[in-house]
């Protein structure tokens, strides 16, 4: 019991200092994403600030429509001041090459066009959702935030992943739980070009899939094979219902379909 009267005062001293931290700033734009650690930022900065937390979204082809559904909905529910904007990471070729840090590349067009909007408007910074859990990965946007500026105060308040769910879960968010959803470029192994048609064909592939399995679910490009990894207590259902998912990859244009015995990782590209 104790223990856990502990857990909740850390995590007490933790959301006072992040919203400290907002508070100070005054206006702010949030770089949004429907995730869960952006949808945080967002709900608590509207708490903290109302109109003069601008929430940003991008629509661009690396994000899959359903997960930008879900994000206006969300948006829509917690009453966020949301805009949608355009970022043309797909003209970049330095993106579509898909080095080792095309990351960077894609969080640098979408930090520029929030630079465009804090300096027109006004707004004294520009915050993101990375935690401190994400130190643990390798991740080339980081940089980018770095160089533009944005400020990570999930990260400056020592938030982990549980903490961010936590706190979620506390302030009564609906995706406290949802799987992470990183952007359909992921899919790519690094070297393989990425064209607006295939980060379309990943999508639809992964659509298909969610028809049958529940929880985490990728689709890996390896050019004609689709690497498909799930949670390995899917493994069954994928399984039983092989023949179905096999004919619908083909008709969207893979040739090969392959179950990952690993189940999903994610991040599993940068092993």
């Amino acid at each position: 019991m104790s223990e856990k009267i502990s857990l909740n005062s850390i995590l007490f001293e933790k959301e006072t200092y992040l919203r400290s931290l907002i508070k100070e700033l005054g206006r702010v734009v949030i770089g949004y994403s429907g995730g869960i650690d952006s949808t945080l930022m967002a709900k608590i900065s509207n708490d903290e600030l109302g109109q003069n937390a601008l929430v940003v979204i991008s629509d661009s082809p690396s994000l899959p429509k359903q997960e930008l559904n879900d994000a206006l909905k969300l948006a829509e529910d917690n009453v966020f001041n949301l805009r949608v904007i355009h970022t043309k990471e797909a003209e970049d070729e330095n993106y579509l090459e898909n080095s080792n840090n095309r990351c960077f590349y894609c969080k640098t067009e979408l930090y520029q066009e929030l630079k465009k909007i804090q300096k027109e408007e006004g707004y004294s910074a520009i915050i993101d959702g990375a935690n401190y859990d994400d130190l643990d990965d390798y991740r080339p946007g980081r940089k980018a935030a770095k160089d533009k500026g944005v400020r990570s105060l999930l990260l400056e308040s020592f938030f982990t992943k549980k903490n961010v769910r936590e706190l979620a879960e506390k302030l009564g968010l609906s995706n406290y739980d949802k799987p992470a959803a990183a952007c359909l470029s992921s899919r790519f192994p690094y070297g393989t070009s990425i064209t607006v048609e295939k980060l379309s064909q990943v999508e639809q592939a992964e659509v298909i899939i969610k028809k049958y399995v529940n929880g985490n679910v990728r689709v890996r490009f390896h050019n004609e094979v689709a690497r498909v990894e799930v949670d390995s207590e899917e493994f069954v259902t994928i399984l039983e219902n092989k023949n179905k998912i096999y004919s619908s990859l083909q008709e969207i244009g893979f040739k090969y379909i392959a179950l990952d015995i690993m189940g999903f990782r994610s991040g599993s590209l940068n092993e």
